[in-house]
C-alpha cells in the first residue's frame, strides 16, 4: 500500500466536501427542479471520482494491463463529466458546450499526436477527460433545453386558456 501525498489528500478532501455540499444543496425546495437534479447528479458523480482516485493512488498506481487502462479511462471520464456539469451550473449552456466541444477535440488530438506512440496512460488521460467534458456538457445542456421547452409549452398553454 502506498502513501497519499498531503496535497493530493487535501484536494480529494475538498472534492469530497464539495460533492457532499452539492448533494445537500440539491435538497433546497426553492431551486428549480432541473437545477436540483443537476446539483444532485454532479454531487453523486464526485463521490465515486474520489473513491476511484483513492483506489488508484493507494492500490493500483500504474497501468499494467488493459483492465487497469479501462479503470483509468473510466476514472478520468467521470472526472470530465462532473467538471462539465459543475461548470454548467455556473456558466450559460452555450459557453459550456463551446468549451467542452473545443476541449474534447483538442485534448483528443493532443493525446493522439503527443502521447500515443510512447505512453498509453497520457493518451488515455487526456482523451477520456476531453470526452467526459463533452458528455457532461451535453447532458446538462440537454436537460436545460428540455426544461426550457416544458416551461415555454406550459406558459403557452396557460396563456391560451386564460380569458383576456
Amino acid at each position: 500500500m502506498k502513501n497519499l501525498a498531503t496535497a493530493k489528500g487535501i484536494i480529494l478532501s475538498l472534492i469530497l466536501l464539495a460533492s457532499s455540499l452539492l448533494l445537500i444543496h440539491s435538497l433546497r425546495p426553492d431551486l428549480q427542479k432541473w437545477k436540483r437534479q443537476l446539483l444532485a447528479v454532479t454531487g453523486l458523480l464526485g463521490l465515486p471520482y474520489v473513491a476511484m482516485d483513492l483506489c488508484w493512488r493507494l492500490y493500483i498506481g500504474i497501468i499494467r494491463s488493459w483492465p487497469t487502462a479501462a479503470f483509468y479511462f473510466a476514472w478520468h471520464l467521470l472526472g470530465g463529466i462532473s467538471i462539465a456539469m459543475l461548470l454548467s451550473i455556473v456558466l450559460p449552456k452555450r459557453v459550456v458546450l463551446g468549451i467542452a466541444s473545443i476541449s474534447s477535440v483538442a485534448l483528443t488530438l493532443f493525446a493522439l499526436i503527443h502521447y500515443l506512440p510512447r505512453h498509453l496512460g497520457g493518451a488515455i488521460h487526456f482523451s477520456s477527460f476531453g470526452v467526459g467534458l463533452f458528455i457532461g456538457a451535453s447532458v446538462s445542456s440537454v436537460s436545460q433545453w428540455f426544461n426550457e421547452g416544458r416551461a415555454a409549452s406550459q406558459n403557452g398553454s396557460v396563456a391560451s386558456q386564460s380569458p383576456e
